[in-house]
């Protein structure tokens, strides 16, 4: 025991640490968001897993030690890598409770580095019951404070992964890989997915859908909305990780065979009501943007659309709401792009969906707007104001997004 807790020791002391990284995906945007950070020990040693080594750390009282090790190094080594995309720093909730704990270290190395803490994410993982909640909540405020977001890891396989969440709200939510895989043929992941990215939105909250492998499970996983993902499907943790993605695996032409057949094909498709609606850009005057609206009195939403990706939506009651709620409004604003008005990233079906399961996935995670009807029979025989729906595949001749 005193050998193994001395070869911990000279780990530290030697910084001999090995920081990958693995990109985490935008589904909307199709790019990468950022990197989580991970570590490996020496590859001659028996703690090279990280399993191993951070259980044999906890096991002789050097967790806090070595996760600042980590901290440091995993920092230093992707400040060298000069992404400009965000930092996942993975922190354990029992190191923050420790008395050795210091803070203001983290905003110490990133200043070394010369990178900005706006940049980066501390990733809460849970390996051990926590239940001191008044000092997490207070953990996490410093971190806010100082410019981080926060993340909460693996949500579904800890000991409390809700009561963090409500007790924390972070920015990201991690959904553990048990839950991402087979999920495109496993109704029980499935829907325990949905409700998780139900109670997302309602936080606004993004999720990020960890251990996705497969083409099924990515196109699952952006069916039900989820707006990040994560896994070897991707790319694998590697010391140099891939500036870009391959733009060929962020194609999803189709919806999971999970929600296709989920009502055994009875339900029409959602493109025997679709509506041709001209979009504009996020840089569209906001000008340009009034004239639209006063020349067609039954347009009653815009699409946003760049690069040929829906990114948001303008509805007409709240533009004019939002225009005129000061007396000068059209005067001070008429000339700044659109984007200032821009409501958040709807919901997109694919023009294969059933119409049953569109109406089922927006009274389930629709907001309480005009733009809805929440029971189900209304909102499928007013489509015309019912749904929020963009082609994600509309061919690039044509720039129209196809809305309903």
């Amino acid at each position: 025991m005193t050998a193994l807790r001395d070869e911990i020791v000279n780990i530290i002391e030697g910084e001999r640490l090995t920081p990958i990284f693995q990109p985490i995906i935008s589904l909307l945007h199709k790019d990468i968001l950022g990197y989580e950070a991970l570590i490996r020990g020496p590859s001659d040693s028996s703690l090279h897993s990280p399993y191993n080594l951070f259980s044999a750390a906890e096991r002789h009282g050097l967790s806090t030690k070595l996760e600042f090790c980590c901290r440091k190094i995993s920092i230093q080594y992707y400040s060298r890598l000069k992404l400009a995309k965000k930092l996942f720093i993975n922190v354990s909730p029992s190191v923050l409770l420790q008395p050795d704990f210091k803070m203001g270290m983290t905003l110490k190395y990133l200043e070394q580095a010369g990178l900005d803490p706006k940049s980066v994410v501390i990733e809460l993982t849970e390996s051990q019951p926590t239940d001191n909640y008044p000092l997490m909540r207070d953990a996490v405020m410093h971190y806010r404070q100082m410019g981080f977001e926060i993340a909460l890891d693996d949500l579904g396989a800890g000991y409390s992964g809700l009561r963090l969440w409500s007790e924390l709200l972070p920015d990201y939510v991690k959904i553990d890989k048990h839950f991402i895989h087979g999920i495109h043929e496993d109704s029980v992941k499935y829907n325990f997915v949905r409700s998780i990215q139900s109670i997302a939105s309602s936080l606004n909250c993004n999720i990020i859908a960890e251990g996705v492998e497969t083409k099924e499970e990515f196109k699952t996983v952006e069916s039900l909305g989820i707006t990040h993902a994560q896994g070897y499907y991707f790319a694998r943790p590697n010391a140099q990780p891939p500036e870009r993605i391959d733009p060929a695996l962020l194609v999803s032409n189709r919806i999971s065979p999970l929600l296709v057949h989920s009502f055994n094909g009875h339900s029409p498709q959602t493109r025997s009501i679709l509506k041709i609606v001209e979009p504009v850009t996020s840089a569209t005057s906001i000008s340009q943007v009034m004239d639209l609206f006063q020349q067609n009195s039954q347009l009653t939403m815009i699409p946003v659309v760049d690069n040929l990706l829906a990114t948001g939506i303008i509805f007409r009651d709240r533009f004019l709401s939002k225009l005129f709620s000061s007396r000068y409004g059209l005067e001070l604003y008429g000339k700044k792009p659109i984007s200032l008005f821009v409501s958040k990233m709807p919901l997109m079906f694919d023009v294969n969906t059933p119409l049953e399961t569109v109406s089922q996935m927006l009274t389930s995670n629709s907001e309480n707007d005009s733009a809805f009807y929440r029971d189900r029979k209304q909102l499928l025989s007013r489509c015309s104001d019912g749904f929020r729906l963009a082609r994600r595949d509309y061919p690039a001749t044509n720039h129209k997004c196809q809305t309903c």
